[in-house]
């Protein structure tokens, strides 16, 4: 995955970064919000993490321009913070995260948390040929996209309901 780490310290900004290079991903670096969204313009971005408290555009700041952006997918975004009361994760989730990860940060939940944004993006990727033709229980990675695009000409101007998706 392409990720993008968000921090003015140096330390956790490197730290992180060789972390999930290690791990196989490509990894971009900024040190404040704005120079986040600058980079998110450049390169096809599918997470961010990020720091709460940095100059010129702070973490909930970013998270919701994020929220707002169009950036042609679903941008997962992990806020990191040394804040942890429970405002704190209120404030950070409402401002359009996905996850409140609290510094010191442990390795092996950052990389749940990957596999987590894993899981939520394949939900939305587009499915493969065979997904297309009827979606079963069998590809649940691509179950809730295929079975919308199967779905839809069944589906004239209403809410759908389960009848929707069950041949009678």
């Amino acid at each position: 995955m392409n990720i993008l780490v968000v921090d003015d310290d140096l330390v956790c900004r490197d730290t992180l970064s060789v972390m999930l290079r290690r791990d196989s991903h490509e990894v971009f670096t900024a040190t404040n919000g704005r120079e986040a969204l600058e980079k998110m313009t450049r390169h096809d971005i599918q997470v961010v993490i990020t720091d709460w408290v940095m100059p010129e555009v702070n973490g909930p700041t970013l998270c919701s321009a994020i929220r707002e952006g169009n950036f042609g997918h679903y941008v997962f975004v992990i806020l990191l913070t040394s804040r942890d009361s429970a405002d704190d994760v209120i404030r950070g989730l409402s401002a359009g995260a996905d996850e409140f990860m609290t510094k010191p940060f442990r390795v092996g939940e950052v990389r749940a948390r990957m596999r987590t944004a894993e899981r939520i993006l394949a939900l939305e990727s587009p499915p493969g040929p065979s997904d297309i033709a009827a979606p079963s229980l069998q590809t649940p990675r691509r179950f809730p996209y295929a079975a919308r695009q199967w779905a839809a000409p069944c589906i004239k101007g209403r809410d759908p309901d389960v009848t929707d998706f069950v041949s009678v």
